[in-house]
């Protein structure tokens, strides 16, 4: 005979009339007393009745799921898009012509550069001699003015010119 109150003068010891417990919502294996007072083992076993993932329901399969989560970069979307290894080769082949042709660019203008200083050291020498030249000219203009009025004679045997 099973015992679900104890009472002892006044006093309640024991009151088990209201409990709850059931085999089906007590856990497999465990010795409880339900309201009546009599032994009863658990038959629940905790499992999960329902697997979402990101909202999406997954099978349950002999208390199982499997969840496949990426290992590897190559197995997600790239849904944004970031940039791929295409992406960057692409990239870094641009970035390599652009700096070629900067680099022939500063060979193109040191060479005008050197260019347009031999022109100038050109000028600058043709520019002298030009300056030579006008004193020269000054001079035999002023050797001409001196001759003026003054005759000139030439004696063929000394092969020279003689002023008078």
């Amino acid at each position: 005979m099973a015992v679900s109150k104890v009472v002892y003068g006044d006093e309640t010891l024991i009151d088990l009339t209201e409990d709850t417990v059931t085999e089906d919502t007590l856990a497999k294996g465990v010795t409880a007393h339900n309201a009546a007072g009599v032994a009863v083992t658990g038959t629940y076993e905790d499992t999960i009745q329902h697997v979402k993932v990101n909202g999406a329901e997954q099978e349950i399969v002999d208390n199982t799921v499997d969840i496949s989560v990426p290992t590897k970069v190559s197995e997600l979307d790239n849904d944004v898009p970031y940039a791929t290894q295409a992406d960057l080769t692409e990239v870094n082949a641009a970035a390599e012509q652009a700096q070629s042709t900067a680099d022939s660019a500063v060979s193109a203008a040191a060479n005008a550069q050197s260019t347009a200083r031999a022109a100038a050291d050109a000028a600058e020498a043709a520019l002298a001699e030009a300056a030579d030249l006008r004193k020269l000219v000054e001079d035999l203009e002023k050797r001409v003015a001196a001759l003026e009025g003054r005759s000139i004679s030439y004696d063929a045997d000394a092969e020279t010119l003689i002023f008078s």
